[in-house]
Protein backbone atom coordinates (compact mmCIF):
# COMPACT_ATOMS: atom_id res chain seq x y z
CA UNK A 1 0.00 0.00 0.00
CA UNK A 2 1.22 3.36 -1.34
CA UNK A 3 2.14 5.77 1.90
CA UNK A 4 0.57 9.62 1.38
CA UNK A 5 4.19 10.54 0.38
CA UNK A 6 4.47 8.34 -2.55
CA UNK A 7 1.31 8.99 -3.51
CA UNK A 8 2.19 12.66 -3.66
CA UNK A 9 5.60 12.22 -5.03
CA UNK A 10 4.03 10.38 -8.13
CA UNK A 11 1.48 13.12 -8.71
CA UNK A 12 5.00 15.21 -9.03
CA UNK A 13 3.82 17.37 -5.76
CA UNK A 14 6.34 17.27 -2.42
CA UNK A 15 4.95 17.90 1.27
CA UNK A 16 7.27 21.30 0.66
CA UNK A 17 5.33 22.30 -2.25
CA UNK A 18 2.06 21.55 -0.93
CA UNK A 19 3.01 23.64 2.36
CA UNK A 20 3.91 26.49 0.12
CA UNK A 21 0.57 26.24 -1.68
CA UNK A 22 -1.29 25.85 1.92
CA UNK A 23 0.18 29.35 2.81
CA UNK A 24 -0.66 31.01 -0.46
CA UNK A 25 -3.97 30.05 -0.08
CA UNK A 26 -4.26 31.08 3.49
CA UNK A 27 -2.65 34.37 2.43
CA UNK A 28 -5.00 35.20 0.12
CA UNK A 29 -8.10 34.11 1.97
CA UNK A 30 -6.77 36.72 5.03
CA UNK A 31 -6.09 39.29 2.54
CA UNK A 32 -9.45 38.98 0.73
CA UNK A 33 -11.16 38.65 4.54
CA UNK A 34 -9.17 41.23 5.90
CA UNK A 35 -10.43 43.48 2.62
CA UNK A 36 -14.13 42.62 2.88
CA UNK A 37 -13.78 43.59 7.10
CA UNK A 38 -12.28 46.72 6.06
CA UNK A 39 -14.78 47.55 3.85
CA UNK A 40 -17.54 46.84 5.99
CA UNK A 41 -15.96 49.27 8.66
CA UNK A 42 -16.00 51.78 6.54
CA UNK A 43 -18.60 54.49 7.08
CA UNK A 44 -21.46 54.71 4.81
CA UNK A 45 -22.73 57.93 3.92
CA UNK A 46 -26.07 58.49 1.64
CA UNK A 47 -26.11 61.06 -0.45
CA UNK A 48 -30.04 62.21 -1.80
CA UNK A 49 -31.06 64.05 -5.11
CA UNK A 50 -34.38 65.56 -5.43
CA UNK A 51 -34.78 64.28 -9.31
CA UNK A 52 -32.48 62.05 -11.41
CA UNK A 53 -28.91 61.68 -11.97
CA UNK A 54 -29.06 64.18 -15.60
CA UNK A 55 -30.11 66.85 -13.22
CA UNK A 56 -27.76 70.00 -13.88
CA UNK A 57 -27.57 71.08 -9.95
CA UNK A 58 -26.92 67.47 -8.65
CA UNK A 59 -24.18 66.82 -11.36
CA UNK A 60 -22.74 69.88 -9.82
CA UNK A 61 -23.26 69.12 -6.14
CA UNK A 62 -21.57 65.75 -7.48
CA UNK A 63 -18.92 67.40 -8.50
CA UNK A 64 -17.95 68.92 -5.20
CA UNK A 65 -18.21 65.81 -3.55
CA UNK A 66 -15.61 63.55 -5.73
CA UNK A 67 -13.43 66.18 -5.58
CA UNK A 68 -13.61 66.03 -1.45
CA UNK A 69 -13.17 62.21 -2.15
CA UNK A 70 -10.15 62.44 -4.78
CA UNK A 71 -8.40 65.02 -2.10
CA UNK A 72 -8.45 63.52 0.88
CA UNK A 73 -8.87 59.57 0.09
CA UNK A 74 -11.07 59.21 3.54
CA UNK A 75 -11.94 55.43 3.99
CA UNK A 76 -15.72 56.25 3.26
CA UNK A 77 -18.43 54.13 1.27
CA UNK A 78 -20.69 56.94 -0.23
CA UNK A 79 -24.16 56.07 -1.71
CA UNK A 80 -26.38 57.83 -4.13
CA UNK A 81 -30.09 57.62 -4.66
CA UNK A 82 -32.66 59.70 -6.92
CA UNK A 83 -36.16 60.82 -5.45
CA UNK A 84 -36.85 61.26 -9.56
CA UNK A 85 -39.74 63.79 -8.40
CA UNK A 86 -39.90 64.95 -11.72
CA UNK A 87 -42.02 61.03 -12.16
CA UNK A 88 -43.85 61.18 -9.55
CA UNK A 89 -45.75 64.51 -9.58
CA UNK A 90 -49.11 63.61 -8.72
CA UNK A 91 -49.91 64.13 -4.75
CA UNK A 92 -50.83 60.18 -4.69
CA UNK A 93 -47.29 59.09 -5.89
CA UNK A 94 -45.68 60.82 -2.61
CA UNK A 95 -46.23 57.43 -0.81
CA UNK A 96 -43.82 55.73 -3.71
CA UNK A 97 -41.20 57.96 -3.09
CA UNK A 98 -40.51 57.52 0.72
CA UNK A 99 -41.60 53.91 0.24
CA UNK A 100 -38.37 53.75 -2.08
CA UNK A 101 -36.40 55.79 0.58
CA UNK A 102 -37.11 53.47 3.21
CA UNK A 103 -35.83 50.40 1.07
CA UNK A 104 -32.32 52.15 0.35
CA UNK A 105 -32.07 53.32 3.73
CA UNK A 106 -32.60 49.18 5.16
CA UNK A 107 -30.33 48.03 2.46
CA UNK A 108 -27.91 50.43 2.90
CA UNK A 109 -27.69 51.44 6.43
CA UNK A 110 -26.16 54.42 6.57
CA UNK A 111 -24.30 56.24 9.30
CA UNK A 112 -24.88 59.71 7.39
CA UNK A 113 -27.24 60.63 5.34
CA UNK A 114 -27.04 64.42 3.10
CA UNK A 115 -30.48 65.06 1.69
CA UNK A 116 -29.92 68.15 -0.97
CA UNK A 117 -32.38 70.69 -1.75
CA UNK A 118 -35.45 71.66 -0.13
CA UNK A 119 -37.82 68.59 -1.99
CA UNK A 120 -34.93 65.72 -1.06
CA UNK A 121 -34.91 67.28 2.63
CA UNK A 122 -38.80 67.36 2.81
CA UNK A 123 -38.70 63.17 2.03
CA UNK A 124 -36.15 62.48 4.36
CA UNK A 125 -37.95 64.43 7.39
CA UNK A 126 -41.08 62.06 6.92
CA UNK A 127 -38.61 59.10 7.11
CA UNK A 128 -35.97 59.70 8.91
CA UNK A 129 -37.62 59.67 12.17
CA UNK A 130 -37.28 55.95 11.91
CA UNK A 131 -33.99 55.61 12.11
CA UNK A 132 -33.03 57.47 14.91
CA UNK A 133 -29.47 56.62 14.93
CA UNK A 134 -28.55 58.13 11.17
CA UNK A 135 -27.03 61.89 11.76
CA UNK A 136 -28.66 63.87 9.17
CA UNK A 137 -27.21 66.64 6.77
CA UNK A 138 -29.04 68.71 4.90
CA UNK A 139 -27.58 70.80 2.11
CA UNK A 140 -28.90 73.84 0.29
CA UNK A 141 -31.93 74.84 2.66
CA UNK A 142 -33.90 78.04 2.38
CA UNK A 143 -35.00 77.78 5.58
CA UNK A 144 -34.61 76.35 9.84
CA UNK A 145 -34.63 72.53 9.60
CA UNK A 146 -38.26 72.74 11.43
CA UNK A 147 -40.00 74.04 8.37
CA UNK A 148 -39.31 70.79 6.84
CA UNK A 149 -40.51 68.60 9.17
CA UNK A 150 -37.35 68.01 10.66
CA UNK A 151 -37.87 67.16 14.65
CA UNK A 152 -36.21 68.52 17.34
CA UNK A 153 -33.01 66.03 17.48
CA UNK A 154 -29.18 66.02 18.52
CA UNK A 155 -28.55 64.25 15.31
CA UNK A 156 -29.33 66.71 12.46
CA UNK A 157 -27.08 69.63 11.14
CA UNK A 158 -26.18 71.19 7.60
CA UNK A 159 -25.72 74.01 5.54
CA UNK A 160 -28.44 76.46 4.67
CA UNK A 161 -28.18 78.12 1.22
CA UNK A 162 -27.78 81.84 0.74
CA UNK A 163 -28.85 83.70 -2.41
CA UNK A 164 -25.88 85.88 -3.57
CA UNK A 165 -28.37 88.85 -3.86
CA UNK A 166 -25.54 90.88 -2.69
CA UNK A 167 -23.34 89.69 -5.55
CA UNK A 168 -26.16 90.46 -7.21
CA UNK A 169 -26.43 94.17 -6.49
CA UNK A 170 -22.67 94.87 -7.27
CA UNK A 171 -23.16 92.87 -10.56
CA UNK A 172 -26.30 95.51 -11.26
CA UNK A 173 -24.00 98.55 -10.21
CA UNK A 174 -21.47 98.08 -12.34
CA UNK A 175 -23.16 97.23 -15.24
CA UNK A 176 -25.85 99.70 -14.96
CA UNK A 177 -23.64 102.49 -13.28
CA UNK A 178 -26.09 103.09 -10.27
CA UNK A 179 -29.06 103.65 -12.12
CA UNK A 180 -32.40 103.03 -10.40
CA UNK A 181 -33.56 99.91 -11.81
CA UNK A 182 -36.85 97.89 -11.73
CA UNK A 183 -36.66 94.28 -10.62
CA UNK A 184 -38.94 91.33 -11.37
CA UNK A 185 -38.60 87.89 -9.60
CA UNK A 186 -40.02 84.66 -11.48
CA UNK A 187 -40.36 81.69 -10.11
CA UNK A 188 -42.46 77.98 -10.47
CA UNK A 189 -44.56 76.71 -7.85
CA UNK A 190 -43.57 73.11 -7.87
CA UNK A 191 -39.90 74.59 -6.67
CA UNK A 192 -39.84 78.26 -5.36
CA UNK A 193 -40.07 78.08 -1.38
CA UNK A 194 -41.72 80.64 0.55
CA UNK A 195 -38.00 81.53 2.20
CA UNK A 196 -36.30 81.89 -1.12
CA UNK A 197 -38.69 84.42 -2.07
CA UNK A 198 -38.15 85.86 1.52
CA UNK A 199 -34.51 86.30 0.97
CA UNK A 200 -34.95 88.77 -2.25
CA UNK A 201 -37.67 90.63 -1.10
CA UNK A 202 -35.89 91.32 2.02
CA UNK A 203 -32.17 92.57 0.71
CA UNK A 204 -32.29 96.51 0.46
CA UNK A 205 -31.90 96.87 -3.42
CA UNK A 206 -31.86 100.54 -3.45
CA UNK A 207 -31.57 102.44 -5.29
CA UNK A 208 -33.32 99.61 -7.05
CA UNK A 209 -37.04 98.69 -6.33
CA UNK A 210 -38.72 95.32 -6.70
CA UNK A 211 -41.69 95.48 -8.01
CA UNK A 212 -43.34 92.06 -8.86
CA UNK A 213 -42.97 88.94 -7.68
CA UNK A 214 -44.45 86.00 -9.91
CA UNK A 215 -44.91 82.62 -9.23
CA UNK A 216 -46.27 80.69 -12.48
CA UNK A 217 -47.62 76.70 -12.55
CA UNK A 218 -48.09 76.09 -16.02
CA UNK A 219 -46.44 76.83 -19.45
CA UNK A 220 -49.36 79.50 -20.65
CA UNK A 221 -48.94 81.63 -17.17
CA UNK A 222 -45.36 81.65 -17.71
CA UNK A 223 -45.92 83.03 -21.55
CA UNK A 224 -48.55 85.96 -20.32
CA UNK A 225 -46.01 86.87 -17.43
CA UNK A 226 -42.85 87.42 -19.80
CA UNK A 227 -44.89 89.47 -21.69
CA UNK A 228 -45.88 91.32 -18.58
CA UNK A 229 -42.37 91.62 -17.15
CA UNK A 230 -41.39 93.08 -20.21
CA UNK A 231 -43.27 96.13 -20.02
CA UNK A 232 -42.80 96.64 -16.44
CA UNK A 233 -39.24 95.90 -15.23
CA UNK A 234 -35.61 96.11 -16.54
CA UNK A 235 -33.74 93.01 -15.00
CA UNK A 236 -35.95 89.53 -14.17
CA UNK A 237 -34.73 87.62 -11.55
CA UNK A 238 -35.09 83.87 -12.54
CA UNK A 239 -35.53 82.18 -8.91
CA UNK A 240 -36.20 78.68 -10.28
CA UNK A 241 -37.66 77.63 -13.90
CA UNK A 242 -38.48 74.07 -13.32
CA UNK A 243 -41.75 72.16 -13.11
CA UNK A 244 -43.63 73.56 -16.19
CA UNK A 245 -44.20 71.84 -19.41
CA UNK A 246 -45.77 68.79 -21.03
CA UNK A 247 -45.52 65.31 -18.18
CA UNK A 248 -45.20 62.98 -21.35
CA UNK A 249 -41.91 64.88 -21.93
CA UNK A 250 -38.47 64.70 -20.51
CA UNK A 251 -37.61 67.28 -17.38
CA UNK A 252 -35.23 68.37 -19.19
CA UNK A 253 -36.60 69.08 -22.83
CA UNK A 254 -39.49 70.73 -20.30
CA UNK A 255 -37.23 73.10 -18.78
CA UNK A 256 -34.99 74.20 -21.83
CA UNK A 257 -38.55 75.14 -23.45
CA UNK A 258 -39.33 77.45 -20.26
CA UNK A 259 -35.93 78.60 -20.36
CA UNK A 260 -36.31 79.61 -24.32
CA UNK A 261 -39.23 81.42 -23.41
CA UNK A 262 -38.03 84.04 -21.40
CA UNK A 263 -35.09 84.58 -23.20
CA UNK A 264 -36.18 84.85 -26.51
CA UNK A 265 -39.47 87.46 -25.03
CA UNK A 266 -37.71 89.14 -21.93
CA UNK A 267 -35.48 92.22 -23.64
CA UNK A 268 -34.28 93.61 -20.02
CA UNK A 269 -31.83 91.46 -18.53
CA UNK A 270 -32.79 87.95 -17.35
CA UNK A 271 -30.68 86.59 -14.29
CA UNK A 272 -30.97 82.84 -13.33
CA UNK A 273 -30.35 82.70 -9.47
CA UNK A 274 -29.10 79.06 -10.22
CA UNK A 275 -26.48 78.40 -12.28
CA UNK A 276 -28.34 75.38 -14.01
CA UNK A 277 -30.42 78.21 -15.87
CA UNK A 278 -27.44 78.20 -18.14
CA UNK A 279 -26.85 75.14 -18.32
CA UNK A 280 -30.40 74.43 -19.52
CA UNK A 281 -29.77 77.52 -22.03
CA UNK A 282 -29.92 80.78 -20.42
CA UNK A 283 -27.86 83.52 -21.11
CA UNK A 284 -26.73 84.72 -17.61
CA UNK A 285 -26.75 82.83 -13.82
CA UNK A 286 -24.79 84.08 -10.20
CA UNK A 287 -25.84 81.61 -7.95
CA UNK A 288 -24.99 78.84 -4.68
CA UNK A 289 -21.77 77.02 -5.63
CA UNK A 290 -24.08 74.00 -6.22
CA UNK A 291 -20.22 72.26 -6.07
CA UNK A 292 -19.00 74.11 -2.57
CA UNK A 293 -22.47 72.30 -1.17
CA UNK A 294 -20.96 69.01 -1.85
CA UNK A 295 -17.61 69.39 -1.05
CA UNK A 296 -18.82 70.69 2.42
CA UNK A 297 -21.47 68.52 3.21
CA UNK A 298 -18.70 65.34 2.51
CA UNK A 299 -16.20 67.16 4.96
CA UNK A 300 -18.70 68.14 7.84
CA UNK A 301 -20.03 64.45 7.68
CA UNK A 302 -16.69 63.14 8.45
CA UNK A 303 -15.44 65.12 11.03
CA UNK A 304 -19.07 64.61 12.38
CA UNK A 305 -18.53 60.74 12.44
CA UNK A 306 -14.67 61.68 13.66
CA UNK A 307 -16.03 63.37 16.84
CA UNK A 308 -15.55 61.85 19.78
CA UNK A 309 -18.96 62.26 21.86
CA UNK A 310 -21.80 60.28 19.98
CA UNK A 311 -23.86 63.51 21.39
CA UNK A 312 -21.68 66.19 19.81
CA UNK A 313 -23.20 67.76 16.42
CA UNK A 314 -21.64 70.16 14.39
CA UNK A 315 -22.57 73.81 14.11
CA UNK A 316 -24.84 74.19 11.63
CA UNK A 317 -23.63 77.07 8.69
CA UNK A 318 -24.46 79.71 5.84
CA UNK A 319 -22.76 79.08 2.66
CA UNK A 320 -21.85 82.18 1.43
CA UNK A 321 -19.90 80.76 -1.96
CA UNK A 322 -21.52 81.72 -5.71
CA UNK A 323 -20.76 80.79 -8.98
CA UNK A 324 -21.18 82.57 -12.07
CA UNK A 325 -22.35 80.72 -15.59
CA UNK A 326 -23.04 82.66 -18.87
CA UNK A 327 -23.58 81.90 -22.57
CA UNK A 328 -21.28 84.45 -23.96
CA UNK A 329 -22.97 84.34 -27.56
CA UNK A 330 -26.48 85.02 -26.59
CA UNK A 331 -25.60 87.37 -23.57
CA UNK A 332 -23.19 90.09 -26.10
CA UNK A 333 -26.62 90.41 -28.22
CA UNK A 334 -27.92 92.02 -25.23
CA UNK A 335 -25.30 94.44 -25.49
CA UNK A 336 -24.85 94.96 -22.09
CA UNK A 337 -21.71 96.78 -20.61
CA UNK A 338 -21.16 93.66 -18.16
CA UNK A 339 -17.43 94.00 -17.01
CA UNK A 340 -15.20 91.61 -18.42
CA UNK A 341 -14.77 90.11 -14.55
CA UNK A 342 -17.85 88.29 -14.80
CA UNK A 343 -16.42 86.55 -18.39
CA UNK A 344 -13.45 85.40 -16.29
CA UNK A 345 -14.90 84.35 -13.47
CA UNK A 346 -17.50 82.36 -15.29
CA UNK A 347 -14.60 80.82 -17.22
CA UNK A 348 -12.84 80.08 -14.08
CA UNK A 349 -16.09 78.32 -12.36
CA UNK A 350 -16.76 80.54 -9.35
CA UNK A 351 -16.27 83.80 -7.72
Amino acid sequence: MLSIDSLLAMAGVTMKSTGKVLIGTMFWVGLVTTLLFLQLKKPHILIIHPFDPNDADAKLVDQGVKKFLDEKHSPVDVQWHYLNLQSYRSPSSVGVVYSNLRKVLDQYDPDVVVAVDDQSNIAAANVIRAYPNVRLLYASLDATPDHYGYRKTSKISGIIEVLPMQAVADLLQQTYGGKPLRIGLLGTSAYTSTAEIEQVKQFPWYPHQLVRTQIVSTSSELRNCVREFNETVDVLLVIHYEGLGNATKKAAENNEETIREIEQNFTGFPIGLQVSYVANGGSFAIGPSRPAYGYLAMKMGLDWLNMRSGSDVPTPSKAAHYDVALREVPLKKRKLPIPSIYFEAARAGSM
